[in-house]
């Protein structure tokens, strides 16, 4: 057991951290997905209205999402085990500092950190302000590439920092689940 813990830990790369180059275009790109991540809550309730569905979200949940957003100081990318690491296990997480102090650390994204691909994970910074994103800083990696190789990531930042509150406070965007009672009324009912 012990020599196996030794070999994981040597597959582990010191943990990179975001570079000091500001970038005002990820900021500007973020800001949009998050915009339409917050805006998929009510589409997704009016689908489901017209398939005669139950509400995926509650009325709310817009609302919520935008309040979340403005409890955030930042959030830093990162992956789980260092550069070196070229494991299915070294998965992009993010760090999210809010302004009460409080840190969520390795909020699950579920993206893997190709190292050894073409496109290094993009390891960032970025500051929020009354809501938004005010600053991104990385190492400058991503001006090697076009813009649209990064809109992925930017689509998995704004799902994934939302979802953290989605799974903290998960009243806040979904109706409560039926009770026990509930689910045998329906059946009971003819």
């Amino acid at each position: 057991m012990a020599s196996a813990l030794l070999l994981l830990c040597a597959c582990d790369g010191d943990i990179e951290v975001p570079g000091t180059l500001p970038n005002p275009k990820l900021a500007q790109m973020m800001n949009r997905e998050l915009d339409r991540e917050l805006l998929r809550f009510g589409t997704e309730n009016a689908t489901a209205l017209q398939m005669k569905g139950p509400q995926p979200y509650i009325a709310e949940a817009g609302e919520n999402g935008r309040r979340w957003l403005q409890e955030i100081s930042s959030v830093v990318s990162r992956c789980r085990h260092g550069m070196r690491n070229e494991s299915k296990s070294n998965l992009m997480e993010y760090d999210i500092t809010l302004k009460s102090g409080v840190q969520l650390k390795g909020v699950y994204t579920g993206t893997n950190c190709a190292y050894w691909s073409k496109l290094r994970p993009l390891v960032l910074r970025a500051n929020f302000e009354d809501g938004r994103v005010t600053e991104v800083f990385t190492d400058g990696r991503e001006r090697q590439s076009p813009v649209d190789f990064y809109k992925t990531d930017t689509m998995n930042f704004a799902k994934y920092v939302l979802r953290a509150d989605q799974s903290r406070n998960p009243a806040n965007y979904r109706p409560a689940p039926a009770s026990k009672a509930d689910i045998a009324k329906q059946w009971d009912t003819p």
